[in-house]
């Protein structure tokens, strides 16, 4: 269960736009990164017994109970839009990321990957969710070894089998002899190590 939490927690946003955002021009988009600790610590510190104490089920039924039903209905209301934006976020940057590996287009990508957790959402439940978020979490954590490894020990021009590799690595740094420690050794290492 809690790497099915991680595994939710954890988007493109928190695992391409931040640190990619703060590689590229600085890093105050990744200090809401480094709070995320203390959030968590105060809200399992201070707000869950809270609620756990009460008899009321959510934040929502908290807020109907003392400020009356707009107070719930404006939460909700704000809350699925926040999640909405979010949601649409995450596809952008996950087709974002997938366009340059498939060469397909941003519309069909967002819509194929729309389409597929659907599906899989529709047919398999909770528990398929679940264990998809297992995975991701286990792929997140044991990703980023062979990605780094590959990067700055194993990766070398000639090396690589696919065409579309190929292309990368004669488009990046160390095909043009230019790396340093803030560079990659291929082109598309980057996008799997961080």
């Amino acid at each position: 269960m809690g790497l099915s939490i991680f595994g939710t927690y954890v988007s493109s946003i928190s695992f391409l736009a931040l640190p990619g955002k703060a590689y590229a021009s600085n890093w105050n988009v990744f200090v809401f990164s480094l709070s995320i600790p203390l959030a968590a610590w105060l809200a399992v510190r201070y707000f869950v017994p809270f609620y756990r104490s009460s008899a009321e089920v959510s934040a929502y039924q908290h807020l109907e109970h003392r400020f009356g039903p707009w107070a719930r209905t404006y939460a909700v209301v704000c809350y699925l839009l926040t999640q909405i934006a979010r949601m649409g976020t995450i596809m952008y940057l996950l087709a974002l990321a997938l366009a340059p590996l498939t060469g397909w287009s941003l519309p069909v990508l967002i819509l194929m990957t729309s389409v597929s957790v659907m599906v899989y959402t529709f047919f398999g439940g909770m528990e398929a969710v679940i264990w998809t978020e297992v995975i991701q979490s286990v792929v997140f954590i044991v990703g980023p070894g062979p990605a780094y490894w590959c990067c700055f020990w194993g990766c070398r021009p000639g090396r690589c089998s696919s065409s579309r590799w190929r292309g990368s690595m004669t488009n990046s740094a160390s095909a043009r002899g230019d790396q340093g420690w803030g560079r990659p050794r291929c082109g598309w290492c980057w996008c799997m190590g961080s």
